[in-house]
């Protein structure tokens, strides 16, 4: 009698392989394959992220370095174009100028009173966030010049002459941008 209740089972190990049985196949990750693809995937990222942080500091000194000839350049011609005095300054809030807040913004306003101060109705031409992440920027004039002026009769930064300077993390980053007495620019890299 006991043998009767065995008889199924031995018919079908009896019996050939049969291919359309149904069969759950569970698809899917085991817990070692995820350990794996975790690991080599931040391998992959702390090789990167070194890489991206540098090329990011690299474009960050070009845009700087454009950026600032561009201004001087539209400006020196704007004051001569429209016959107005023009006046870059460091701004935190694109409303006052200061000397200190040169890395953190640049504004550009038509200084009617000549007196490098902007002052509540001399008009906004533009202002520029710089929104450094990779340097500090700076300005430092020959002489007493905290900012520049561009004059309008000739469009030139008479006794506004100076440099403005990029200091980056990485030393080869780093930018200084002459302005000449006749209102050129020159780029120097690698100097802090």
């Amino acid at each position: 009698m006991f043998f009767i209740f065995l008889l199924p089972l031995i018919q079908n190990l009896t019996t050939p392989f049969n291919f359309n049985m149904n069969i759950k196949v569970i698809k899917g990750f085991t817990l070692v394959e995820l350990m794996i693809g975790i690991v080599v995937l931040m391998i992959i990222v702390s090789i990167a992220i070194p890489a991206y942080h540098t090329t990011m500091a690299r474009l960050e000194a070009q845009r700087i370095t454009t950026l600032i000839q561009t201004v001087l350049r539209e400006s020196r011609s704007h004051a001569f174009t429209q016959h107005q005095r023009l006046a870059i300054c460091g701004s935190l809030d694109g409303q006052i100028c200061d000397a200190n807040a040169w890395d953190q913004g640049l504004l550009i306003f038509h200084d009617q009173t000549a007196n490098r101060l902007r002052d509540p109705q001399e008009p906004i031409h533009q202002f520029i966030k710089l929104q450094l992440k990779y340097g500090a920027f700076s300005w430092r004039g020959f002489g007493v010049a905290t900012n520049i002026l561009f004059q309008p009769d000739t469009g030139l930064p008479r006794g506004s002459n100076g440099s403005f300077k990029y200091c980056a993390k990485n030393e080869i980053n780093s930018r200084k941008i002459i302005l000449s007495d006749m209102g050129h620019s020159r780029v120097e890299t690698g100097t802090c």
